[in-house]
């Protein structure tokens, strides 16, 4: 059986995976999210994207970035 995983440009190149859950409702978040719906998981996923931009030589970076309102 072949995956994804397996075929195409990513065949035998390392992967690595980021997953981040901002809060909607956090300090450093509420200034965009209240006028932008997702602007936490964008904002985050910019972040993390810009920390791990070295690995786009070497591997194939997926990041996943979902947005919660707390608890």
């Amino acid at each position: 059986m072949t995956t994804n995983a397996q075929m195409g440009p990513a065949m035998g190149q390392k992967k690595a995976w980021d997953v981040t859950v901002p809060d909607t409702y956090a300090e450093s978040h509420i200034g965009n999210t209240v006028t932008k719906p997702g602007a936490a998981a964008q904002k985050t996923a910019q972040n993390k994207i810009d920390k791990y931009s070295k690995l786009a030589s070497t591997q194939i970076f997926y990041l996943f970035a979902i947005e919660t309102a707390g608890t």
